[in-house]
């Protein structure tokens, strides 16, 4: 589509004990969605949520895709859950 994706420079939070990047909230869109609801982006796209008010742990699914192997430098073997299909 004629872009390119860049990875912005990120900051910690001492506050949120994350790493953050500053955005331009003129420009961010708000995205409602029920509880249960699936969201899916790249990891690329700048995201965030507000604060859990309920008194449920929040609770997320992650899935990613490498093309390659996700290996642990320091012990060679499979990153984390890392499977191989």
């Amino acid at each position: 589509m004629g872009t390119t994706a860049e990875v912005l420079t990120h900051q910690w939070s001492d506050k949120s004990k994350d790493l953050f990047i500053e955005v331009d909230e003129a420009k961010a869109k708000t995205l409602h969605v029920a509880a249960g609801a699936l969201v899916v982006f790249s990891s690329l796209t700048p995201h965030a949520s507000g604060a859990n008010q309920s008194s449920k742990t929040r609770t997320a699914y992650l899935a990613q895709y490498s093309s390659e192997p996700i290996i642990d430098p320091n012990t060679g073997l499979n990153r984390n859950q890392a499977i191989q299909i």
